[in-house]
């Protein structure tokens, strides 16, 4: 596999989608992450879902973010999640989360959550479900 640098001019290059497609055209994704002091990693990668032709958008994410997150992307849906103690996604939050993943083409799971060992508990719990 070679690299690839992703410049202006590439981006501008690439192909936006058919404006006469619906929204089930772009696809369907879910981006699960966040933590209580560090919401913006999961603000990035959502709009960077919406630059890259996501058709629809759900937002999964701390409650403490999910109102602010609601606000800056109006076109996506965003579901507070209950937090752990260190302010990332409780693994409680599983079901939810299985929940929200079941009709969608993709699914980015960890962005933002600032200790892998919370993220990896999360995993522990939704993979089985899915």
């Amino acid at each position: 596999m070679s690299a690839v640098v992703v410049t202006p001019g590439l981006l501008r290059s690439w192909r936006l989608p058919n404006p006469e497609g619906d929204k089930n055209a772009g696809g369907r994704v879910l981006i699960v992450g966040g933590n209580d002091h560090v919401p913006g990693a999961v603000f990035l990668a959502a709009e960077a879902a919406m630059r890259a032709g996501a058709g629809k958008l759900q937002i999964a994410t701390v409650q403490s973010a999910a109102t602010a997150l609601g606000l800056a992307i109006p076109e996506g849906f965003v579901q507070g999640l209950e937090t752990d103690g260190g302010g990332d996604i409780a693994p409680s939050a599983a079901d939810t989360t299985v929940d929200l993943a079941s009709e969608r083409d993709a699914v980015l799971l960890g962005p933002g959550m600032m200790h892998p060992a919370a993220a990896n508990a999360l995993l522990e719990q939704v993979i089985p479900q899915l």
